[in-house]
């Protein structure tokens, strides 16, 4: 599959807040209800089966949170759980990766108020620069709306099992930049 590549700057980010949208940083001290929703939120949004390898995903996420390479947040809507996300942080670098929102609250703010939170933080701590794969062009105009600019695509490549394969069974994601149109 190909998705958009997208970043952004700091110079060109516009943050969104929403004022019925509360954004929750998570720790790995969370409260076990405010993980729980985070995960059950990520598995509806993305169509996880929670069968599958859910109490490993939730260990290796606890230990990215306590170790600093996660940062994550739980968005509420009118005081329901609504929407979740993180950044993947290497350094002045961040993927912001997992956004995803109910969809009973889409529409109304949630996945930009939640993006928002994150990368200020980021670019509050000297971060340089946040980069994304787009899952879809609603969820493009989002990005494009708090500052993210197309900068060329991400190829998955799908195995057998429908999983996104790569050597030895494990995950691979290639990125590529658009090809030059200038002809030689």
């Amino acid at each position: 599959a190909r998705y958009p590549f997208m970043i952004c700057e700091p110079g060109d980010f516009r943050p969104r807040h929403a004022a019925w949208v509360t954004v929750r940083a998570l720790t790995a001290g969370a409260a076990p209800d405010e993980l729980a929703a985070y995960h059950q939120i990520q598995r509806e949004a993305f169509g996880f089966d929670p069968a599958e390898g859910a109490e490993g995903m939730e260990a290796q996420f606890l230990e990215q949170l306590r170790t600093g390479g996660y940062r994550a947040v739980l968005a509420f809507r009118e005081g329901q759980p609504a929407g979740a996300g993180c950044l993947v942080t290497a350094e002045e670098t961040a993927e912001l990766a997992g956004v995803a929102t109910l969809p009973a609250h889409r529409r109304h703010g949630v996945a930009a108020a939640l993006s928002s939170v994150l990368i200020e933080d980021h670019f509050a701590g000297g971060g340089r620069l946040v980069w994304l794969s787009a899952g879809d062009d609603p969820a493009r105009a989002v990005y494009a709306g708090i500052g993210f600019r197309l900068a060329g695509a991400r190829l998955n490549y799908i195995g057998e099992a429908g999983g996104v394969a790569g050597p030895g069974g494990g995950t691979a994601a290639l990125s590529r930049r658009r090809p030059s149109r200038r002809t030689p």
